[in-house]
């Protein structure tokens, strides 16, 4: 399903530059400043390692992890497993 016919199948105005825009804006993640705080904080126990998963592709996620500003130990993406989401025909009501 391409970005356009999503955008008619929910019957959502939109012109070729939403949809380029869409395409070329590159993902950012910015923590909640307590959160990165808190995440810092139980990295330094030294007893966890911290992973970030997401059901995006592999070079949205790079770019996201980038942002962070804390050390990631391991980033996996649904591209990288080669598994995605279910389509909710699937998944229990």
């Amino acid at each position: 399903v391409t970005l356009s016919q999503l955008f008619h199948k929910l019957n959502t105005p939109h012109t070729k530059g939403d949809i380029e825009q869409l395409v070329t804006t590159k993902a950012t993640s910015i923590l909640f400043p307590d959160l990165k705080e808190h995440l810092t904080r139980i990295q330094s126990l030294g007893k966890y390692e911290m992973f970030v998963v997401s059901t995006g592709d592999l070079e949205s996620l790079d770019l996201a992890v980038n942002g962070l500003g804390i050390l990631v130990d391991r980033a996996i993406s649904a591209e990288g497993a080669g598994y995605y989401k279910a389509p909710h025909r699937y998944l229990p009501a």
